[in-house]
């Protein structure tokens, strides 16, 4: 967005704030309501490559949006959790949104194999996201039943969409 000239990225929502999650370390909370498809983050930081340097913080806090291509962030998106039963999705590769209304108090979430594909197996995670519908694991988007790709159309990855990435069933 240009302010007097200089183009100035809307990297955090001011409706959101970074809380403390009892049992889950940090997140974000809205503190005052948010509007389907406003946005609420970008990723809009350093991009690593599969062969790039890394270190822990910084695999912890990327999305990825080609096959060996990964974006940190600047602002409060890398504090958004995980939850199977997400309010928040993706638009094009590095915008996090909302998919719904969000009430003033709830935690912002958003499922990671909205972003995720890696071939190599070598990063997944538990879930404890506690929702009804939990998958119990997090990993690759090829690995995302097709109802629930059906279920959050629009808010995926475009790389993802766009790779047209067919369903493998978790082994």
């Amino acid at each position: 967005m240009p302010i007097c000239g200089i183009m100035i990225s809307i990297m955090t929502n001011s409706k959101i704030k970074l809380v403390k999650i009892p049992g889950n370390g940090k997140g974000i909370v809205a503190q005052a309501t948010i509007k389907k498809d406003e946005i609420i983050a970008e990723y809009d930081g350093q991009v690593v490559h599969l062969h790039s340097k890394w270190n822990n913080n910084l695999a912890d806090h990327v999305i990825q949006f080609a096959p060996k291509s990964w974006r940190a962030t600047n602002g409060l998106a890398k504090y958004l959790n995980h939850s199977c039963e997400p309010n928040c999705g993706l638009l094009g590769l590095f915008t996090i949104v909302a998919m719904r209304a969000i009430r003033v108090g709830e935690q912002l979430t958003w499922d990671y194999e909205m972003t995720e594909n890696n071939k190599n197996e070598r990063w997944s995670m538990n879930c404890h996201c506690g929702t009804r519908s939990c998958r119990k694991i997090i990993g690759a988007y090829r690995h995302l039943p097709l109802a629930i790709r059906r279920k959050y159309r629009g808010y995926i990855s475009s790389w993802l969409v766009e790779a047209k990435i067919p369903y493998v069933k978790r082994t």
